[in-house]
Parts: structure tokens; C-alpha cells; sequence
């Protein structure tokens, strides 16, 4: 029987695969070690410890099936502007329909 799921190329996956470190991409890693560090140089070590461990598991659990989805989250905060009449529409549209 042939698999029913969705169709993936591995030369493709294989090419457009970000740098990963322990299985999370680069820009993970380091936003997560600063994170790590403030926390442990402001609170404490043990809680820095623990918001790394936690941090860690919760991208590998993120990243486990869409390894470019920091990369999409990113791009759209930063090529979408912000909404001038959010005030008076109280809405992301500039059309009020």
C-alpha cells in the first residue's frame, strides 16, 4: 500500500534545511541563550537553568515539523507595517467592511 501522507521531496528538505544545532536552528539557539543569561545574571542560576531546559524542549517540540518557521514568523514582522487607523477602526483593515 502506498503511504497516504504528504508527498516530501528529501533533495529539497535536504537543500533548504537551516544550520540546526542539537536539532533547533541557529537563531533559536541564541535567542534562547540570551534569554537564558539575562535570567541567570538578574534572578538567579537555577531559574535561568530552567527557563533553558524549558526553552529547549518547547523548540524542539515547534521545530519538529517546520524548521523555517522562526525564519516565517520574523519575516512577517518585519515587512508588515503598522496599521495607521487601528485606532478608529479598531481593526487590522483598512477597510471597515
Amino acid at each position: 500500500m502506498i503511504d497516504e501522507g504528504i508527498n516530501e521531496e528529501i533533495l529539497y528538505l535536504g537543500l533548504t534545511r537551516p544550520a540546526l544545532w542539537r536539532g533547533l536552528p541557529y537563531r533559536y539557539v541564541i535567542f534562547l541563550a540570551m534569554i537564558a543569561s539575562l535570567v541567570i545574571i538578574n534572578i538567579g542560576v537555577l531559574y535561568g537553568i530552567g527557563i533553558g531546559i524549558i526553552g529547549w524542549f518547547f523548540g524542539l517540540w515547534i521545530f519538529k515539523n517546520d524548521y523555517h518557521l522562526l525564519n516565517i514568523i520574523f519575516l512577517k514582522y518585519q515587512y508588515s507595517s503598522p496599521n495607521r487607523n487601528y485606532k478608529f477602526w479598531k481593526a487590522n483593515s483598512y477597510d471597515p467592511t
